[in-house]
Formats: C-alpha cells, sequence, structure tokens
C-alpha cells in the first residue's frame, strides 16, 4: 500500500535463528563455502549481499538505504529504534519490546490491558 503511494519502502527482518540465503550450487554461495566472508550479484534491477560473521546491528543497516522514504524494520525487540508492537491475545499477553523505542502497542487486548500495575 505504501509503495503505491509512491513512497520507497525498505524492509529489514531480523532472524533469531541462522539461515540460508543464498542457493547451493551458485556462484555467490560456492564463493562464501570457499571462505569468502562476503559475497555479491548484482544486475541492472537487483542486488544480493551476504555478509558472514560481521556482527551488523540494525542501525547499522539502515544506512544500506539512502534512498528509502521508509524503513520497516521486523524484529529486533531489543533496539531502541522507534517501534510498534503488534500482541495478539492467541500470543501473549504482555509487551516483549525495549519500551526505550515503543511508541506504540497494537493488539486485540482492552484498552487498560497494557496500563495495569
Amino acid at each position: 500500500m505504501l509503495s503505491r503511494e509512491g513512497l520507497r519502502v525498505a524492509v529489514i527482518k531480523h532472524d533469531g535463528h541462522d539461515f540460508e540465503c543464498d542457493i547451493p550450487g551458485t556462484d555467490t554461495y560456492t564463493f562464501t563455502e570457499s571462505g569468502a566472508y562476503a559475497s555479491a550479484c548484482f544486475s541492472d534491477n537487483r542486488l544480493f549481499i551476504h555478509r558472514t560473521g560481521t556482527g551488523d546491528r540494525p542501525e547499522e543497516i539502515l544506512g544500506m538505504f539512502p534512498e528509502a522514504d521508509l524503513i520497516i524494520v521486523e524484529g529486533c525487540k531489543g533496539s531502541t529504534l522507534p517501534k510498534i508492537e503488534v500482541i495478539r491475545k492467541a500470543v501473549s499477553d504482555h509487551a516483549v519490546s525495549n519500551p526505550e523505542g515503543r511508541f506504540l502497542i497494537a493488539t486485540d487486548w482492552p484498552k487498560d490491558h497494557f496500563n495495569r500495575d
């Protein structure tokens, strides 16, 4: 919806587990499997960068998208980045994100549920 309104939107997702981000058998996969800490593949329409062991923080990754009008970060609940936490009754009854960055809770709990002591 935001893109249809003309905004350039980037999304960064944090995965709490390790994940495979390249396809076995491709050149870039072979490069990193052979010991390169990073590989990149690009065309006129796409860029893929795979780096391992860099310890990048979300605040540092934001700088990779200077042309974005809006960057949405999913996860990173411990970060102080401005955040909206979504809490569904079926999943949880309490907030888990760092309150230092949290400015809104979107929930199906009653309005006063998170204002209790």
